[in-house]
């Protein structure tokens, strides 16, 4: 029951907040003064700097992939609705392995939940490829010129 609490949790407060912050309110605002690469690479590298703390260069790197990644997403759908869900669960698998990762010594790591952290990113991929390859496309893309 903890554990569904902490998902939970993880998910409404991170997911959330970040989501709204970085694709929301930075990815929006760039997008209107400078279109939509500004946005995307812009909001990457704003989400990069916020990560500098947690994790120095490596913090600011997975950052910026993540951003960058989570704002093609936000291209392509014109929200961020699913992004709150694959960022919530990205963390929480985090948060699972965190304590963990105290050095780059890992030959005595043991992951508490093997099978729920590779249910869990196989889930974040499953989400990621639906909201690419078959989530509205929130007017972003080109019309098909087939269509009418």
């Amino acid at each position: 029951m903890q554990l569904a609490g902490d998902i939970l949790y993880t998910i409404a407060a991170v997911g959330l907040a970040e989501e709204l912050l970085f694709r929301g309110l930075v990815y929006h605002a760039l997008e209107t003064l400078r279109g939509p690469r500004l946005a995307l690479w812009g909001s990457g590298v704003a989400f990069g700097l916020y990560h500098v703390g947690v994790g120095g260069a490596a913090g600011f790197t997975g950052g910026l992939v993540a951003g960058v990644v989570l704002g093609g997403i936000r291209w392509r759908t014109g929200g961020i609705v699913g992004l709150i869900l694959v960022h919530g669960l990205i963390d929480v698998a985090g948060v699972e392995m965190a304590p963990l990762l105290t050095s780059w010594d890992f030959s005595g790591l043991e992951i508490p939940h093997p099978s729920l952290i590779a249910l869990g990113y196989l889930v974040i991929g499953a989400l990621l490829v639906y909201l690419w390859k078959y989530a509205p496309a929130g007017g972003r893309r080109e019309p098909d010129p087939g269509s009418s």
